[in-house]
């Protein structure tokens, strides 16, 4: 049998705000064994005090090792009891949306054409130095997992962050569209408009009252426009004279 144990802690959450709910051990997480397919291996998992107990032929089975006496990948003219070989057993731990961990999964998983072998080297009890070479079952463990929580201001900043990006790259296009592409000019043209001139109003400028008229010309035109035939025949008459209706009718009074 095989007995594993861990801890998972997230030590910043953990020292910020001292909730238990960012430090789990293995006697507070439900867990399973899933095998290579990703099917839960039934009755795998035997809980001892803090330890998942596995048996070491439920697990050789969860990695795809079906008899140790099997051909090993690396080496045909060798099994695999004699070669050895590697499983790599991951626990996988996913966060809730709480933020917290309430189950981890293992998975069992061999490595491809990895022999096991050990070697020790030791004194006999004649003074010669001996040296043992030895094959098995090697265990690699790895946990992953994540432990979070929802913080405001972290994603206001973000927010803000992502807005002003937005708008930088609408401020890029406006300054190639307006002053590097062609048709700049024109480009210029649609995009600022200027208004009549309040201060000329207040003081009944002539000039300023020319340019109410042409702004009133224009909506009556673009009213027109959304009419339907009047608005035409008032589009073609403005091509034919070079301009638009309100264009024109600013040039005759002005």
């Amino acid at each position: 049998t095989v007995g594993v144990t861990f801890v998972l802690e997230a030590l910043g959450h953990l020292g910020e705000t001292g909730t238990s709910k960012f430090t789990r051990t293995t006697e507070q997480m439900q867990t399973r064994l899933l095998d290579i397919k990703g099917a839960v291996v039934p009755g795998a998992i035997s809980r001892v005090s803090r330890f998942d107990v596995f048996e070491v032929g439920t697990l050789l089975r969860a990695a795809g090792v079906e008899s140790l006496e099997d051909a090993h990948d690396g080496d045909s003219s060798a099994s695999f009891r004699y070669d050895g070989l590697v499983v790599q057993l991951t626990v996988d731990c996913p966060m809730e949306r709480s933020g917290a961990i309430n189950r981890c999964d293992y998975k069992a998983l061999r490595i491809q054409k990895a022999p096991a072998e050990a070697m020790s080297v030791y004194r006999g009890t004649d003074g010669s130095m001996l040296t043992q070479e030895r094959r098995g079952i090697k265990l690699v463990i790895t946990v992953h997992g994540s432990i979070g929580v929802f913080d405001m201001p972290t994603f206001l900043l973000t927010w803000v962050s992502s807005l002003a990006c937005v708008e930088l790259v609408a401020v890029c296009i406006d300054f190639l569209l307006s002053y590097i592409l062609p048709y700049k000019a024109v480009y210029r043209m649609v995009m600022f408009e200027e208004s009549p001139d309040f201060s000329g109003l207040r003081a009944r400028s002539p000039k300023a009252q020319v340019c109410v008229e042409r702004w009133r010309g224009r909506d009556e035109y673009l009213k027109a426009v959304d009419a339907g035939k009047e608005g035409q025949a008032d589009a073609a008459e403005a091509v034919e004279e070079g301009g638009t209706p309100w264009q024109h009718r600013c040039s005759s009074t002005s």
